[in-house]
């Protein structure tokens, strides 16, 4: 197969793009980067740099449209928020093999108040009380609840303490529409699956630990739990599902509450990429046994900024669980982690935001289509 992997800043793309190597398919890779992580890989074909799906929708599909039309691709595989500009590009190949949902369930998923709509009646799982707020004036202040935008990520924009002075500058209109939630306290879950046309191909649950933000992991500690994967297979079977999605859950004294969506690539895809077995013409993944936990090297300082250097349990969970990035040294430069966060720097000075922000600000979406 010839595959076509977007979102090469990822690492996660990485983890597919050494999937793929390693079963004999060719690989090409796509980022609005000039040199993101995955370009350095030496095992894949090509990596062709497109503009930004965001600022340049236009030019970046009839970029991809050339990208698989000139490698003759036979599946697209997205790992980041791209996979929402990919949704209108996928109607106009319908003969790949597209890695991801129709485009009116990714939406609706994506969308941190529709994705309930979606899920109701599904089993094994609550879901937390959440109404739509398009002013400040339909806001209610207090501690029962948390208040975070329709579309967002990392958990930077996430106000857990609802005061009138915490949301005094806040822009919530129509067009940039939040939701407020019922706040569930209780032990925080994350889980990824790929689906092929409604069947699970594999499934992992994990608890995230070194957060930023209090939200993403950069540190994955895998767990058993029944009742997610039930609700898993109940979902995909619902929804014929095909491609990859990650929920993130809270399980308190109650039971199990669904917080939020994503239908695409997570970090839980690291802890089941190595027991794959084929790829075609179905996925095929073995049992295989995990260590307590994982983490993506580097990152777990990088992302935290210069406290997380100071953080006593960060250097714990550095050295005591399994670095990710250590599957990838013998196929990239030793510069080219420095090369590719290098990129990442220059561009959150030039905006001045963070780098967590830095790492989406260019291919993030927010509903504009």
């Amino acid at each position: 197969m010839r595959i076509l992997i977007t979102g090469a800043r990822a690492p996660v793309a990485l983890e597919w793009a050494t999937l793929f190597c390693r079963q004999g398919h060719r690989v090409v890779m796509t980022d609005a980067l000039k040199r993101p992580l995955g370009s350095f890989l030496k095992s894949i074909d090509s990596y062709v740099q497109t503009s930004s799906p965001r600022f340049c929708l236009s030019d970046y599909q009839t970029q991809i449209l050339d990208i698989i039309d000139q490698f003759d691709i036979d599946r697209v595989v997205p790992t980041c928020e791209e996979v929402f500009f990919l949704a209108d590009i996928a109607k106009q190949r319908p003969q790949v093999d597209w890695m991801m949902p129709d485009a009116e369930l990714l939406f609706r998923l994506h969308n941190k108040y529709t994705v309930f709509e979606a899920l109701s009646g599904l089993p094994h799982i609550s879901l937390p009380s959440t109404r739509r707020v398009t002013g400040r004036c339909d806001v209610v202040c207090g501690q029962d609840t948390v208040l975070k935008p329709v579309y967002s990520r990392f958990g930077a924009q996430v106000i857990s303490d609802v005061t009138p002075q915490a949301i005094a500058d806040l822009n919530i209109t129509a067009d940039v529409p939040w939701v407020q939630q019922q706040k569930i306290e209780g032990q925080p879950i994350c889980n990824y699956a790929l689906f092929e046309h409604g069947q699970m191909q594999v499934h992992q649950a994990y608890y995230p630990k070194l957060c930023v933000n209090q939200s993403a992991a950069s540190a994955f500690q895998p767990v058993d739990d029944p009742a997610i994967t039930q609700f898993m297979c109940a979902f995909g079977q619902k929804f014929k599902y095909h491609g990859q999605v990650s929920f993130d859950f809270i399980r308190d004294q109650q039971g199990l509450y669904v917080i939020e969506c994503n239908p695409r690539a997570t970090s839980g895809f690291h802890l089941v990429a190595p027991s794959c077995q084929s790829a075609e013409p179905h996925f095929a993944f073995a049992k295989s046994e995990l260590m307590p936990l994982y983490h993506l090297g580097a990152m777990v300082f990088l992302a935290g900024g210069v406290s997380s250097l100071l953080s006593l349990r960060r250097w714990h969970g550095y050295f005591s669980g399994q670095n990710i990035m250590q599957r990838y040294q013998h196929d990239l430069p030793l510069l080219a982690p420095l090369l590719s966060f290098s990129e990442l720097y220059r561009q959150a000075r030039k905006h001045r935001i963070s780098l967590s922000q830095a790492s989406t600000y260019d291919i993030e979406w927010n509903g504009e289509i």
